[in-house]
């Protein structure tokens, strides 16, 4: 009947189990839900995907601009996929709530953009990013047939020389990409279309890979080479490269003469020079050379027989001589070169040849018989001629220098009253006769220089007067008989004393 106390009980904690012991047990945690793999069907991500890690690269090839994204997950979670465009900051999404294991296509993709995975669970959420990784396609060669670009081509650098053969004027470039979306545009800056830019292709016809004409070069000439990278249809790069040419411009290499001695040798640097001929030349042969490539020459004779310029040949051919006549000392021959590419003059040179021609001239006057004083002298002009006591006639022989010279000889004669041709384009080196002379007398020798239209070049004048000493008595002697004075040729009156009774006498005269 006394009262009893229980032994009091302790209630198992909430989410505890009792053992058949009794002995209170714990339930194992719920486990949190995790991202556990993200995937993508075109390109290659890195690091491999982990939960713990956050950031990643996703590295696509050229012009790639779409691909698929796939997403899994362990417990209550939610997923989201987001594009994010870097360079504005504006993001779209890709899927919201995306379902599992089911590939997502993700567009418009563009280098450096991002694709952002958020997983939404109970009680956080995690952000992983996957940075776009798209190399830019670019050109790897540009070539040129014929022509030597210098430096070798690289995509990172920018300007060229472009050397051609000397007078050149055309060539064709081919260009060639890596792949991807890029477009190419090619321009001729040409100085013969007055600086202007002529398209040989533009960006949407520009092919790669193919032969492209480029026509009308000029030296200092550019190409240039415009490239375009698009990404999703707009224009996010562009890169210039240019060449500038080089081209050594067609020249004469010599000019000749025959006959003719150019001083100094002909230079194509060299513009001013002296043909020295042979003395009497009025004629040389020019014959033209000239460097590989279209060159045009004009050949003048500025003739101061004319007294203008005389034009030897236009468009002149350079496998050809040309006769160059009527020539003078002191005259000139012009030879006037043009390089010009589609009516473009690239260059025009002048070049002068001043003509030194020494005069043909008498060297001597011979006479037989008589003496000339003073003895000749080309630049002396009158001379006393004396000629044996009673002579009546001599003979003269002129010599000259070499080349074309005329004479005319005129005996100025007092018997005849008048001047008296003894022959005209006289025969040199030849005795010629001249005959009824006397005392004070004149002969004249007229010597020309002339070119082959009449043009006179020099006339000189020699003049020989002539001394010849009158015969005279010395003596007049009779027999019998005697003269009184004694005889002077100066006195002119006498008397002849005779024997006595003398009827005749014999006269002896001494001259």
């Amino acid at each position: 009947g006394s009262p009893t106390t229980r032994a009091p009980t302790t209630a198992a904690p909430t989410g505890a189990s009792l053992s058949p012991t009794g002995a209170p047990t714990t339930a194992a945690p719920t486990a949190t839900p995790l991202l556990t793999s993200v995937t993508y069907g075109v390109g290659a991500a890195s690091p491999a995907f982990d939960s713990a890690n956050f950031e990643y690269i996703l590295e696509l090839v050229h012009g790639q601009e779409s691909t698929d994204i796939r997403m899994d997950w362990d417990g209550d979670l939610a997923a989201k996929a987001l594009y994010v465009t870097t360079s504005s900051g504006a993001q779209r999404t890709v899927c919201d709530n995306c379902p599992k294991n089911v590939p997502q296509t993700v567009t418009g993709l563009v280098h450096d953009d991002k694709i952002r995975v958020v997983a939404i669970g109970p009680a956080a959420t995690a952000t992983y990013t996957w940075t776009l990784k798209i190399p830019e396609p670019s050109l790897v060669h540009v070539a040129y047939s014929p022509g030597v670009g210098a430096p070798a081509f690289s995509k990172d650098r920018f300007d060229y020389v472009l050397t051609l053969e000397r007078g050149a004027s055309s060539t064709t470039t081919t260009v060639t990409k890596e792949p991807g979306e890029l477009t190419t545009r090619i321009v001729h800056r040409s100085q013969a279309a007055e600086d202007a830019e002529l398209t040989i292709c533009d960006f949407d016809d520009c092919d790669y890979d193919s032969a492209y004409d480029v026509a009308n070069l000029v030296h200092e000439d550019q190409i240039v080479t415009t490239v375009q990278y698009k990404q999703l249809g707009v224009v996010t790069k562009t890169t210039v490269y240019t060449w500038t040419l080089e081209i050594p411009t067609p020249e004469l290499t010599d000019v000749a003469y025959t006959p003719g001695e150019s001083s100094p040798a002909f230079s194509a640097g060299t513009y001013d020079y002296r043909l020295t001929l042979p003395s009497g030349t009025s004629t040389t042969v020019a014959a033209l050379s000239k460097t590989p490539g279209e060159l045009s020459a004009v050949l003048v004779h500025r003739s101061n027989a004319s007294n203008a310029d005389l034009t030897i040949c236009e468009d002149c051919d350079f496998t050809q001589n040309y006769d160059i006549p009527n020539l003078l000392h002191w005259d000139k021959i012009i030879a006037t070169v043009t390089y010009t590419v589609n009516g473009f003059v690239v260059s025009r040179l002048v070049y002068t040849w001043t003509l030194f021609i020494p005069y043909p001239m008498l060297i001597q006057a011979n006479y037989n018989p008589g003496t000339a004083s003073p003895f000749f002298s080309k630049d002396t002009f009158d001379y006393v001629l004396t000629l044996p006591s009673g002579t009546s006639e001599t003979d003269v022989t002129m010599t000259k220098q070499p080349g074309d010279l005329d004479m005319v000889l005129v005996h100025r004669s007092a018997v005849a009253g008048t001047d008296v041709t003894i022959c005209t384009q006289c025969a040199f080196s030849q005795a010629l006769n001249v005959p009824n002379l006397v005392h004070d007398d004149q002969i004249v020798a007229t010597v020309t220089n002339a070119v082959g239209n009449g043009f006179i070049v020099h006339q000189r004048v020699y003049t020989w007067t002539l001394v010849i000493r009158t015969v005279q008595l010395v003596n007049v002697g009779y027999s019998p008989g005697g003269g009184s004075p004694i005889f002077n040729a100066n006195n002119f009156e006498y008397t002849l004393d005779l024997p006595v009774g003398a009827t005749s006498t014999t006269t002896r005269l001494t001259k």
